[in-house]
């Protein structure tokens, strides 16, 4: 019967434990022979953990980021925020903010979900006061936290005036004379 050498011994705890598989030892380990016909056995370095303890990781979830982009104003009552959002892997809801002042940005949009990847967002504000300098900033939101752009400013457009409509007096009776 073979004696265990310290290493051979070593190596068969490590794969009793689970710590290595008999093929990890068997892939690491270069046999050569020795002038008396007897083999022995070099182990490496390292030896590899079983394949079924190795899991394989998930995507990295973090706070959603976020880009400014140029608003828009195409009428004395409207304006058109743009935003770009990453919801860097996890579900996210975004709005924006806006007021006539930076200090008071009191008023906002609904909250809406954003796409899992990278996208450009818009929200369209309706109601504004004519030839009246807008600010708003833009957030997102997921359970890693919140993000919030620089707060942006856009003006709207002068007012079209209208005319009032009236309606004419029908008479019936019209005169009219000629002199010479």
């Amino acid at each position: 019967m073979k004696s265990l050498t310290g290493l051979s011994l070593l190596v068969c705890v490590a794969i009793l434990l689970g710590v290595a598989t008999p093929a990890a030892v068997a892939a690491h380990r270069m046999s050569s022979s020795t002038q008396a016909g007897v083999q022995a056995s070099k182990p490496s370095k390292m030896l590899l953990p079983r394949a079924e303890s190795i899991s394989p990781s998930k995507p990295a979830v973090s706070a959603p980021s976020v880009a400014t982009m140029a608003a828009s104003s195409t009428s004395a009552s409207e304006a058109t925020l743009k935003e770009i959002v990453s919801a860097n892997n996890t579900p996210t809801k975004y709005w924006f903010t806006f007021g006539t002042s930076k200090k008071s940005l009191t008023s906002a949009t609904a909250k809406a979900a954003a796409l899992p990847g990278t996208s450009a967002v818009t929200a369209k504000v309706k109601g504004l006061k004519p030839k009246t300098t807008y600010y708003f900033q833009f957030y997102a939101s997921n359970a890693e936290g919140t993000t919030s752009a620089g707060i942006q400013s856009v003006t709207t457009g002068e007012a079209v005036p209208t005319l009032a409509q009236s309606s004419a007096v029908a008479t019936s009776s019209l005169t009219a004379s000629l002199t010479q």
